[in-house]
């Protein structure tokens, strides 16, 4: 009374393994970037850029520096070690900081 299910024919069978060869394409390997890495030209900038405002955020600073978020904290922690900028607060993803001149 029931059965099973019903099997493809070798025929279609065929040609699905081959359909899926043709979908298949090669793998790429994946791009490794670089480390970014904080040097003294990105902090310069970053220094100039956080001297032209009142308080600066990771977002600001990243995007005008067009780097990512996490480059941002390590360049603020890296101001802030040096004594360029005082941490006013920081939360998770967010550091906000002044320049010395204006504490």
């Amino acid at each position: 009374m029931g059965g099973g299910k019903k099997k493809k024919p070798i025929s279609a069978m065929e040609k699905e393994t081959k359909k899926e060869e043709v979908k298949k394409p090669e793998k790429r390997e994946k791009q490794v970037s670089a480390f970014y890495d904080v040097d003294e030209g990105v902090l310069k900038k970053a220094l100039s850029t956080v001297k032209g405002v009142d308080v600066v955020t990771t977002y600001q600073l990243a995007s005008s520096l067009g780097v990512r978020m996490s480059t941002a904290r390590r360049i603020l922690k890296e101001l802030s070690s040096r004594g360029d900028v005082e941490v006013l607060d920081k939360f998770r993803a967010l550091i906000i900081a002044v320049p010395k001149q204006n504490v």
